[in-house]
């Protein structure tokens, strides 16, 4: 049997992973994927925005339908599908970028709430601290991966930005290793689900939504302010 820190380190650089490959497009729309693709910026920030969407509000609604002891299959197979988001370069058609972008993003989506149950359910002494270790993947990875994205589309062409899709296959491969894709919340790590004052699931999820859409706006525009501004240099 794995240890308990063994699995959370696991499911860190799993999340790790998993938003790596989300911010790898971050610096890309212009002027790398307009080139590849010989199309225009709206297009391209039409398919990335909408993909960045719906990975954001995939997460609530999949957070209330999944089962109340999850369904931790998704720990092995979503990751691979994230996998597509580094093999965007291998075509140059936009109907098939848009789908391995929108597919990746929504396994990045459905991964994360049922991540979030297994660090829960595996360290319920110290939930914690292995969802603090479990956070940190997340962001450092999404920062890790914006910039390594933007080193890589300055020296090196995007069709050899499939090699990203590695640590992918790996993370599925330690999910499995560590036993995770059978790991189950159990009745006694749940939370009490009518705690006094909690709000309603609708007001959550427009909060959520609200959150999601202005942090995607910002955050994928500024890129393309940035070159437009500063040339390849602010890319």
């Amino acid at each position: 049997m794995a240890s308990v820190v063994f699995k959370v380190l696991v499911l860190a650089f799993l999340h790790f992973t998993a938003d790596f490959l989300g911010g790898l497009t971050l610096p890309l729309p212009e002027p790398t994927l307009v080139r590849h693709f010989n199309t225009d910026l709206f297009t391209v920030m039409w398919i990335i925005t909408s993909s960045a969407l719906l990975c954001n509000l995939i997460q609530p609604l999949a957070g209330s339908l999944l089962p109340k002891a999850g369904c931790p299959a998704i720990l092995a197979v979503a990751p691979l599908l994230a996998g597509l988001a580094a093999c965007i370069g291998l075509t140059q058609r936009i109907p098939l970028f848009a789908v391995m972008l929108a597919t990746s993003f929504a396994a990045i989506g459905l991964l994360h709430p049922e991540a979030a149950i297994a660090v829960q359910a595996i360290a319920p002494r110290r939930k914690n601290l292995a969802v603090a270790c479990f956070m940190s993947g997340g962001f450092l990875g999404y920062s890790t991966g914006a910039l390594v994205g933007a080193w890589w589309a300055r020296r090196f062409s995007l069709e050899s930005f499939w090699v990203f899709a590695i640590p992918a296959v790996i993370a599925a491969g330690l999910v499995l290793l560590a036993g995770l894709h059978r790991v189950h919340r159990s009745a006694g790590n749940r939370e009490a689900e009518h705690l006094a004052g909690s709000l309603p699931f609708p007001v959550v999820l427009s909060i959520s939504i609200a959150i999601s859409i202005s942090m995607c706006l910002l955050v994928l525009m500024y890129p393309v302010y940035a070159y437009r501004s500063f040339g390849v240099r602010g890319q």
